[in-house]
């Protein structure tokens, strides 16, 4: 998996990373963003990390690649620097199917993101020491997708559908109210 931002991958494949490594799958994730300096009500650096790390070891990531590109202007880096550092993830992941951003999403970073993951996927054509990918998917990140805001561009239309059952989460109901009622206030 590979996101722009902490909660992307969350939001786009939480569930089916839950299942996934609930099933014995290995699920990793290389953020580009870790810090969110452009957030009006940010929270802490450590409060951000705490969540992020509370999150992913919910759904079962093995491991987290991360980076400190700039949040909200990805635009301003060199394409190569996205690409190399979600290769050394590649290279080290192994990994057999990459997911990212649909490239029609509205957030530029998740664009970015999206752009430097296609060209970085081919590593295998280029290095005869890296594991060939098998499948690349994208997924949508509700509030950012959808919006297609520039109609030249295809809307995300699925084609592969994990099913998950929310039957399968053990949830702490007095977590979960805590947690439902601080969203709410947000």
């Amino acid at each position: 998996m590979v996101v722009a931002h902490p909660d992307d991958e969350v939001l786009g494949a939480g569930a089916s990373m839950w299942k996934w490594s609930h099933n014995g799958d290995v699920v990793d994730v290389a953020i580009m963003c870790t810090e969110a300096k452009a957030r009006a009500f940010r929270p802490s650096d450590a409060e951000l990390e705490g969540d992020t790390d509370a999150a992913t070891n919910y759904v079962g990531v093995n491991r987290k690649y991360e980076a400190s590109f700039p949040n909200i202007e990805m635009n301003t880096v060199p394409h190569l620097q996205l690409v190399q550092f979600i290769e050394g993830a590649i290279r080290e992941s192994e990994p057999d199917v990459v997911i990212t951003h649909h490239p029609a999403d509205t957030n530029n970073d998740h664009l970015q993101t999206s752009m430097a993951c296609g060209e970085a996927v081919r590593l295998f054509q280029r290095r005869s020491d890296v594991k060939r990918i098998r499948e690349f998917w994208y997924m949508e990140v509700p509030s950012c997708t959808e919006w297609k805001v520039n109609s030249s561009m295809l809307g995300f239309v699925p084609n592969c559908f994990v099913e998950d059952f929310i039957e399968h989460f053990k949830f702490d109901d007095k977590k979960f109210e805590e947690l439902w009622s601080e969203l709410s206030l947000a």
